[in-house]
């Protein structure tokens, strides 16, 4: 009997690894890792700030603000740089930009220190996530992406619920340890997507799938459309509610 189950579970992995392009099984591993990571050491920014510095409540929380802010802008010209010089370089932008955020939170003292990683972070996120879903659709076949972007959201929960226990866990030894250890699973990550992205020629499928859009076009959009701008800034607060 445990022999059939072993045989069945088999089975099934390898028929689900099978059905997505490898770029897209390492995507969704990253997003959880990517997630949890994030969650292990941004819901414990504002204690950490409290503890560590002298600030006080307002400036604290103008300073979790601003990566908010940071990523609304980035969101608005993200699409455009990833179609200007590829997702590749934007995604390992992003990755790169993170480890830099998360180390810097590690050891910065400074306020202004502070607000700049924050603002860099939330940049960093709005530049990744729609060039990461991007990625996902090229690579996968029209009628496969819906159920593609479920198992992304399942990522992003798994990662977002293990997160914080983890933090909590190793923010016990060291404050900013949880800040430390974002930042290399981070690093990791980013070596291992650049692997595969060479390994699997994403160039070529960004030069066969891309199309042109460039800020200016992007903004007519929205000036053009007043639902569409109002939706805009709540969309924006609720993914800010939701990472937070």
């Amino acid at each position: 009997m445990l022999a059939q189950l072993r045989i069945f579970s088999s089975g099934r992995v390898a028929s689900f690894l099978k059905q997505y392009h490898p770029i897209v099984h390492l995507l969704l591993v990253g997003t959880v890792m990517a997630r949890m990571a994030s969650s292990m050491s941004m819901p414990f920014l504002a204690i950490y700030l409290s503890r560590e510095s002298q600030l006080s409540p307002l400036l604290i929380g103008a300073i979790i603000g601003l990566g908010s802010l940071a990523g609304t802008a980035g969101g608005f010209v993200g699409g455009a740089l990833s179609d200007r010089f590829g997702r590749k370089a934007i995604m390992m932008t992003a990755l790169l930009g993170w480890v830099v955020v998360f180390a810097g939170f590690a050891l910065a003292k400074a306020t202004l220190a502070f607000m700049l990683l924050n603002m860099l972070g939330g940049l960093c996120r709005s530049l990744y996530e729609p060039v990461s879903q991007a990625l996902m659709a090229d690579v996968t076949e029209k009628e496969k992406r819906l159920k593609v972007f479920s198992l992304r959201y399942i990522a992003i929960n798994v990662g977002v619920a293990a997160g914080p226990l983890l933090g909590a866990y190793v923010g016990a030894f060291e404050a900013w340890l949880p800040f430390l250890v974002t930042a290399v699973i981070y690093f990791i990550y980013a070596v291992i997507l650049y692997v595969c992205l060479h390994r699997f020629g994403i160039r070529a499928i960004e030069g066969e799938q891309r199309t042109t859009v460039t800020v200016r076009s992007a903004w007519r959009v929205v000036a053009s459309d007043r639902v569409f701008a109002c939706i805009l800034p709540g969309g924006s607060s609720e993914r800010s509610a939701t990472r937070r």
